[in-house]
């Protein structure tokens, strides 16, 4: 049986070494070759619309996306055109903040710092309750939501290349933010803004609706004493005009209305330099300092240098 087998199997094996042996013309396989049609995968004899249809989605999404993004810069310059149409509740070049309705804003007009090595800038929020912070708060009496502007920046279209940042606040009513700029350990600048205290924006707003009404006195700047807080305005202002410190004494009807330490002077002292409480807009100065809840019989305030008075006024 093996004989017939391996007979039988003889002329197959002499078969396939002819072929595998056989002399290959190859410049007629390279012309022949060049004249077959490209091979085809499962994919393309399965789906031959698969590719095009890719291709316009592609280019579909990033027509999408475009516009996403317009909109969203215009949403952007919107707000930023809203923010700047009144001054900043504090300025320290080259940051402005703008505090509204449970939201703090931190706005660079002259670049756009996105560093994520540290904390940036240091956020305190008190609450008037105590109980309103969370429990690993209590002991400091403070929250602290100090925070990467990176983490919370919006650029928008400016020839320096600005941008601005917004935190959402607590919904906890809130006696007083801390809040400025870290550099390392050091702190460059930092402010305490008040929610209930001056609202700057609102009276510039009444100011050029001609509802603030005449000033309490004239001087130098502007005064207006308006719902228990004082406002300093001056048009055409340069630098100058702020460089030196405010003086701000105020006279109580009661003495004993005055911390313990302030009732030998029988004035309270809340002298303050313009970068502390004040803004400048458009060649327009602005302060603002809220006035204590006690009965004021006089106010005293003006301009002072270290060797000299620049003016005063009085109110009464």
């Amino acid at each position: 049986a093996g004989g017939r087998w391996a007979s039988r199997m003889r002329p197959a094996r002499a078969s396939l070494s002819r072929l595998l042996h056989r002399p290959v013309d190859r410049s007629a396989t390279a012309v022949n070759a060049g004249s077959l049609p490209p091979r085809q995968g499962w994919f393309d004899r399965s789906y031959p619309w698969a590719w095009p249809a890719a291709v316009l989605l592609i280019i579909v999404a990033s027509i999408g996306l475009t516009v996403l993004d317009w909109q969203a810069s215009a949403a952007v310059g919107r707000r930023y055109d809203a923010l700047r149409a009144a001054p900043p509740d504090f300025q320290s070049h080259p940051w402005s903040l703008y505090l509204n309705q449970q939201r703090l804003t931190y706005l660079n007009e002259v670049s756009c710092p996105l560093h994520r090595d540290g904390k940036e800038f240091l956020l305190h929020i008190t609450p008037v309750h105590q109980q309103d912070l969370p429990p690993v708060f209590r002991e400091y009496g403070f929250q602290n939501r100090d925070i990467l502007f990176g983490d919370h920046v919006e650029r928008f279209v400016s020839p320096s290349g600005g941008c601005m940042g917004t935190v959402k606040l607590p919904d906890y009513p809130i006696a007083q933010i801390r809040t400025g700029e870290l550099a390392g350990k050091a702190v460059r600048w930092q402010v305490r803004l008040d929610p209930s205290g001056p609202k700057p924006r609102e009276f510039w707003r009444s100011l050029n609706d001609g509802a603030a009404g005449e000033p309490s006195a004239r001087a130098v700047f502007d005064l207006y004493r308006r719902d228990n807080a004082l406002y300093y305005y001056r048009e055409s202002c340069a630098e100058e005009d702020t460089a030196a410190g405010f003086f701000l004494h105020l006279i109580p009807s009661d003495l004993s209305d005055l911390p313990p330490d302030r009732r030998q002077y029988e004035f309270d002292n809340l002298d303050f330099a313009f970068k502390q409480r004040g803004a400048r807009l458009e060649g327009v100065c602005l302060a603002s300092v809220q006035l204590p809840d006690y009965p004021i019989a006089g106010i005293r305030t003006g301009q002072f240098t270290a060797d000299r008075m620049l003016w005063q006024v009085e109110l009464h």
